[in-house]
């Protein structure tokens, strides 16, 4: 089984802009309650504009508690030719699942 991790702009939108996709990771990468390996999004083939949110999907079902999300704790912009990593242990989830916090 494996997650999908998706990125929002202030609107709620996910980002749907050329080198965006989803990044997946596997079920084992998140036993400890946060996430056992870097994500990285991009590089951007063109102005993402401001990340505000994340959400992680198992498919088309957001895992644990609606609405599965954090706004990130600083602005975040990416730009064309950047990438987005979320270092090890950067996205920590509760015990159901949920984002709990998501800290560069």
């Amino acid at each position: 089984m494996s997650y999908d991790v998706a990125l929002y702009d202030p609107g709620g939108a996910e980002i749907a802009a050329a080198g965006y996709a989803r990044q997946s990771t596997t079920v084992a990468s998140w036993s400890a309650g946060y996430n056992g390996t870097a994500i990285t999004f991009g590089p951007a083939g063109a102005d993402w504009g401001q990340i505000a949110s994340l959400k992680i999907w198992n498919g088309t079902t957001l895992v644990g508690s609606s609405p599965v999300q954090d706004l990130l704790n600083l602005p975040v912009y990416v730009y064309s030719g950047q990438s987005l990593t979320f270092p090890i242990g950067s996205i920590t989830l509760t015990g159901g699942g949920a984002i709990e916090n998501v800290a560069f």
